[in-house]
């Protein structure tokens, strides 16, 4: 049998949908090493300044997701 290089046994469609999950969870992977040192490396200003961006975000996506659906 010849090969194409890629796993016989998976389809194209698992190998993207693989590659998008470790994608996910490596994005997710830095956001949470970066919300658990900035209380370490950010004065209590920058910290709350910090906080109060995500929070706006969050709403933001909250609102961007409503208009859309």
């Amino acid at each position: 049998m010849e090969t194409t290089g890629r796993t016989r046994h998976f389809p194209v469609r698992m190998e993207i949908a693989s590659l998008l999950l470790v994608n996910r969870l490596f994005t997710q992977s830095c956001r949470m090493q970066i919300y658990g040192m900035k209380d370490l490396l950010l004065s209590q200003e920058l910290v709350h300044n910090f906080d109060r961006a995500m929070d706006i975000k969050e709403i933001m996506d909250t609102e961007k997701k409503k208009i859309m659906d």
